[in-house]
């Protein structure tokens, strides 16, 4: 299963070690429609990652970071906002952003190169409920027809749409994730 940034690394795995992974679950996933429509949103994960590379040794990344996880809580979230952001502002949550975000430009490029493994049952769970600030520029649009995107290129895929959920899908809609995750296993075991 792969959420977010983790919808490019589940592929990867189950390219590199095939003999490990026998279905995915992306959850409201990274696609290279969006970055390829977007590239300014590429550009600036890269900028954020470095900054909270550079900031996190000195105690301010938490500063930087903070006010932007706020903002990417959803309303329904708001009675679990400061526990969201307790565990999104931990050292080990901060170097993961940081990292993966600062290597952005050669992840693209790595999944631009990849193998899509084609064999491996797929279920993507889309956002119902546009993320707050994605206004404009077709950023939403551009988001969902990513995943449509991703589940017609695929032979054995199937999209779900979390409808009460913003990106944070598995804190709003944990019982989504299990599902699909539940009936992949079953789809799977059923096929052996």
């Amino acid at each position: 299963m792969g959420h977010s940034y983790g919808g490019f690394l589940a592929p990867l795995v189950a390219a590199k070690a095939p003999e490990r992974v026998s279905g995915m679950v992306l959850v409201d996933p990274n696609t290279l429609h969006y970055f390829d429509a977007h590239p300014e949103a590429a550009k600036f994960a890269t900028w954020a990652g470095r900054a909270i590379k550079i900031l996190g040794p000195l105690g301010l990344a938490r500063l930087v970071a903070g006010g932007g996880i706020s903002k990417m809580v959803p309303d329904a979230l708001a009675d679990r906002r400061e526990e969201i952001i307790q565990i999104a502002l931990t050292d080990n949550s901060l170097r993961a952003l940081g990292q993966s975000s600062a290597g952005f430009p050669q992840t693209l490029a790595t999944i631009r190169e990849l193998p899509w493994p084609t064999d491996t049952p797929l279920v993507v769970i889309s956002r119902g409920v546009a993320d707050p600030g994605w206004d404009g520029d077709n950023r939403e649009a551009d988001w969902r027809e990513g995943h449509r995107a991703l589940v017609n290129s695929h032979p054995n895929a199937r999209l779900l749409i979390a409808d009460e959920s913003t990106h944070q899908i598995p804190w709003m809609q944990p019982d989504v994730v299990a599902q699909a995750v539940t009936a992949l296993k079953k789809d799977i075991a059923d096929a052996e």
